[in-house]
């Protein structure tokens, strides 16, 4: 399926998202091994340092890219790929709440601006929302 990466921007977002999951996915894979360190801790920060990373390179996208058509997708990517910060948070529910809500804002400026135009926009839109669904 042909999704709605047409740019440079888009293809450097997305591979930044797949190394901000590979960044949480070894990050957990630590934690389930070891003593859980202080947050504010040198051990702490060097075991996120790949996972802000990526998550950086992300936002930074979006940042640099706020002029192109493609803003809105890559709002809505960085919004949900923030979430993954959710191992900073002491309230971690709300804090993903808030950040997939924001995600689903720039979703629905997507599904309204190309709606009856161009189904791999609004197929992109379904797929990372129901990536960052909080529903079951």
């Amino acid at each position: 399926m042909h999704l709605a990466i047409t740019s440079l921007a888009d293809l450097a977002q997305a591979t930044a998202v797949v190394g901000a999951f590979e960044a949480q996915r070894q990050f957990l894979l630590i934690t389930t091994k070891a003593k859980c360190p202080d947050m504010g801790s040198a051990v702490y920060m060097e075991l996120i340092k790949d996972l802000q990373e990526e998550m950086t390179k992300v936002d930074d996208i979006r940042q640099n890219n706020r002029g192109s058509p493609q803003k809105d997708h890559l709002a809505m990517v960085a919004d949900g790929v923030g979430a993954l910060a959710w191992i900073t948070d002491p309230k971690p529910a709300e804090y993903v709440a808030e950040l997939f809500g924001g995600a689903q804002i720039y979703g629905n400026k997507i599904l309204k601006e190309y709606k009856d135009r161009f189904e791999s926009h609004n197929q992109l839109r379904i797929l990372f929302q129901s990536l960052t669904s909080t529903q079951g």
